[in-house]
């Protein structure tokens, strides 16, 4: 409910970047201290290094907290090249390497195999749009090389298990969920409703009974609470918010003044995907964080409507009380910051 009012209140391009600015400095509090805390211990697995104790909020859980710094850099460099709240090009962007840089280390010190799996996303994501792919590929490697290189034995030995999961307890304890989550959808095609997995039951290869045991993904999360109607319309959304932003992309494209627009979009749609792949690993499905990236989307779709609707579709007293916009104006008229 909230996410849908958000459209309403976060309306002109000033107020689209306080949204994000928000967003990203509020977790930040929580996250930079991750960064600094493995630059000195070395990270480690379900440990608390940020604010928050362990597990005791979606931020504080480790696979969570490896998702989350990933999918926040996109929007740190669309904040470098856009921002009209941060001043000078210097502050913004030596703000974003710096953030970028210790969410890279924060994310490696979780231990969390689920971080692979976000940088593997977004170094995708950004292959595939940029046209310098010789260089990217290069300074990937590097980057990786040198950040693997100073990783302690302990990281190595956690995240090597990503290719055995037959044999690692965890990943093979989700698969045995998500199998039990299929049979009980066959037999409650509505679901069980909000935390229906302390019903599960299931047995282990070595024999040893397992019982309310996390769906682990976002997917099977909400077709176990909500069914398949509650999946599809899930789905929908999702599929909706990325069709959204590949929509606002496309028709700011050759429009310098919507430029901004074009590129959060293309930041927030990488930073989505990111949180639903990741979501295959981790509950996320009723998070804050993927809600608020569709309203964002929502907020941007909206947006670039109404500064392209034909000026006839504006009341005449709504474009005359508008501000002069420092002499900035848009199409017909109508200042490009207000519309």
């Amino acid at each position: 409910i909230f996410t849908a009012f958000m459209p309403f209140v976060f309306r002109s391009r000033i107020q689209i970047e306080s949204y994000v600015l928000v967003l990203i400095m509020a977790a930040a509090a929580h996250l930079l201290p991750w960064g600094f805390k493995t630059i000195v211990s070395g990270g480690g697995y379900e440990q608390s290094l940020g604010l928050m104790s362990v597990n005791s909020t979606f931020l504080a859980e480790s696979s969570a907290v490896s998702t989350i710094t990933v999918m926040f850099i996109p929007l740190l460099w669309w904040i470098r090249a856009h921002s009209l709240l941060i001043p000078g090009a210097r502050v913004k962007t030596a703000m974003a390497a710096v953030m970028t840089g210790l969410y890279l280390i924060a994310n490696i010190g979780t231990f969390a195999r689920t971080g692979l799996v976000a940088i593997a996303v977004i170094a995708m994501g950004i292959l595939l749009r940029t046209r310098r792919k010789v260089l990217f590929i290069a300074m990937a490697v590097v980057i990786g090389g040198g950040m693997t290189f100073f990783m302690s034995s302990r990281w190595e030995a956690r995240i090597s298990t990503i290719t055995d999961y037959e044999q690692e307890s965890s990943a093979n304890d989700r698969l045995l969920i998500w199998q039990w989550t299929l049979g009980f959808a066959a037999t409650h095609p509505l679901g069980g409703g909000f935390d229906a997995y302390v019903v599960n039951i299931f047995v282990r290869p070595d024999g040893s009974v397992q019982r309310a045991r996390a769906f682990h993904n976002i997917y099977f999360a909400t077709l176990g609470q909500h069914g398949f109607p509650g999946l599809a319309i899930y789905l929908a959304i999702l599929g909706g918010s990325l069709l959204s932003l590949q929509k606002v992309m496309r028709r700011c494209r050759d429009r310098a003044e919507l430029a901004w627009a074009g590129d959060l979009a293309r930041a927030s749609q990488l930073g989505l995907v990111i949180l639903m792949v990741c979501g295959n690993f981790i509950d996320i499905s009723f998070n804050f964080i993927i809600w608020d990236m569709v309203a964002l989307a929502m907020c941007l779709n909206a947006h670039v409507a109404r500064v392209l609707a034909p000026v006839k579709e504006l009341h005449p007293s709504m474009i005359a009380a508008l501000p002069d916009g420092r002499g900035r104006t848009g199409p017909g008229g109508v200042p490009a910051p207000y519309r």
